[in-house]
């Protein structure tokens, strides 16, 4: 029985001290413990995708392509940076246009749509994730994996730069945009 105890308790210890810097305003404690579990689903996506960049095999990928993967790797792990610091301010409103909204690259602040909720559990982590990469300075240009768009596809090949990209890699796996997708 003693060794279960210390098993649950370093779980909870490790869970809770991943998301220590989260801060959430305005949010009934449903809200709260709907987004803490769609961060720690985020963080751990985030991690896995990071690793997985690290260990593709980019011999056969042109030097420009490299540089975008490189690029690519720095915002996930400015991503990862910015996860645990993140203030959830969630609202009572509908709004047509988004489920989450921040400024991008001020602050640490995301308010929550009342639609975020209607989500998919993987959907609202990776809403998390899409949002702190606007802290480090993506763009909502281009909704690829909403829209079921091929980053290979698109005519501007700084997809890197992109939110909706990571959203791509976290919900479809990553890849080698115009080699492996």
């Amino acid at each position: 029985m003693g060794q279960y105890l210390v098993v649950v308790l370093a779980l909870t210890f490790s869970i809770a001290s991943k998301a220590d810097g989260l801060k959430f305003s305005k949010c009934e404690h449903w809200q709260k413990n709907t987004l803490l579990e769609a961060y720690e689903t985020s963080v751990r996506r985030v991690d896995n995708m990071i690793a997985e960049v690290k260990s593709l095999d980019m011999r056969s990928v042109d030097k420009k392509t490299k540089s975008k993967m490189d690029k690519a790797l720095s915002k996930l792990e400015c991503i990862k940076r910015k996860l645990p610091n993140s203030h959830y301010k969630c609202s009572s409103k509908h709004n047509d246009s988004a489920i989450a909204r921040t400024i991008p690259i001020l602050g640490n602040g995301v308010k929550i749509f009342m639609g975020y909720y209607d989500q998919r559990p993987m959907f609202r982590a990776s809403t998390l994730s899409h949002e702190a990469s606007h802290k480090c300075n993506t763009s909502d240009r281009v909704y690829y994996y909403h829209k079921n768009i091929n980053p290979s596809d698109d005519a501007d090949s700084k997809w890197y730069g992109v939110a909706g990209f990571y959203d791509w890699w976290f919900m479809r796996g990553v890849c080698i945009p115009g080699y492996t997708c």
